[in-house]
């Protein structure tokens, strides 16, 4: 999989943004410009044009949008014809905050459509935003699916479930732990909370069980936020528990490529520099792959999960802010 990143702008701020180097946060769209870091605030036509051509050259089995919020491109439209054409399924990753009209567009999109909001608590949410994301969810029902990231360890979850029920979503979540970004400031669970976020998602995964909702865990987790006892239940309960870490490579609106999201202030790469995806991943496994087999913990020294690729020790980032500790790579702000 490779990610388009169609707009860096978003209408709506999370204090974990993981696009953070990234994005441009503005709440109106027009006085957006170029962000810090030259890129334009939306992908050109003939720039998508040539990542979606990368894209079905290196066999990508479904295109992926993102942002910033990718409904705020004002060719969205343009955006979605093209997808269409190309007979591939999308994959859209939304907060849904997004208008009527485009909501109607994707409940009448000619192929295949996954939409995946991103939620937040809604007790520290403004309450428009909680209801427009609301609507949004009920109007695309199995259309879409629930995104979460963990944060803080106060926020309870339970929401979500009712989320689904409520407004008949595809029954799954998908949890995230927010991760630092290299050399921009953000919140971010840190390594030493790991274990109690462990604990808590085994219990709310009997609750997912309960409604046959399925919890998918995203990468950056760890094997030891677990006991084997809980790791089971887990896997009973239908929860994916890999703990992967690897080059997911996001394609910025002016054709920069990053390895993935944390370390997108570092090694960005020009898309037309390689012919597919897997060259792209073969070079950042090369750059940071040393940091993925020692992992970021030091139990994971060692570590036979470590040792026969089953985990990598958590978010790479992790790693290269132990070892790394220069001026370019500022310490983020560690939420708790």
């Amino acid at each position: 999989m490779a990610n388009i990143l169609i707009t860096n702008v978003c209408n709506r701020s999370c204090p974990y943004c993981f696009a953070k180097e990234k994005v441009k946060h503005e709440q109106s769209v027009g006085k957006v410009g170029s962000t810090s870091t030259g890129a334009p605030p939306y992908m050109s036509l003939d720039d998508f044009d040539k990542a979606l051509e990368f894209l079905k050259r290196s066999r990508c089995l479904v295109i992926s949008l993102l942002g910033g919020e990718p409904t705020t491109h004002p060719q969205f439209d343009k955006i979605l014809s093209r997808v269409s054409a190309s007979g591939l399924p999308l994959k859209l990753f939304s907060n849904g905050l997004m208008s009527e009209d485009t909501i109607r567009r994707l409940v009448e999109f000619e192929t295949q459509v996954s939409v995946i909001v991103n939620v937040n608590d809604p007790a520290s949410s403004p309450v428009a935003e909680v209801a427009q994301v609301r609507r949004t969810l009920a109007a695309l029902g199995r259309k879409a699916s629930l995104s979460y990231n963990i944060y803080s360890l106060d926020a309870d979850w339970t929401f979500l479930v009712g989320l689904i029920l409520e407004q008949g979503l595809e029954r799954a979540i998908r949890f995230g732990v927010a991760m630092p970004i290299l050399g921009t400031r953000n919140v971010y669970m840190p390594l030493e909370h790991y274990r109690e976020v462990g604990r808590r998602l085994a219990v709310f995964s009997n609750v997912c069980a309960e409604h046959d909702i399925a919890a998918r865990l995203d990468c950056g987790f760890t094997a030891c936020m677990f006991t084997h006892e809980e790791m089971g239940r887990m896997i009973c309960n239908g929860t994916d528990v890999s703990f992967r870490c690897a080059p997911i490579i996001d394609i910025g609106t002016d054709l920069r490529v990053w390895s993935c999201f944390p370390l997108s202030s570092v090694a960005n790469c020009r898309l037309e520099d390689f012919k597919t995806r897997q060259d792209l991943v073969d070079f950042y496994d090369k750059m940071f792959g040393a940091y993925r087999r020692v992992g970021s913990l030091p139990a994971c020294i060692g570590c036979p999960q470590i040792r026969r690729q089953l985990c990598f020790g958590g978010c790479v980032v992790h790693s290269i802010r132990s070892f790394d500790q220069e001026a370019r790579y500022t310490p983020a702000a560690v939420a708790g």
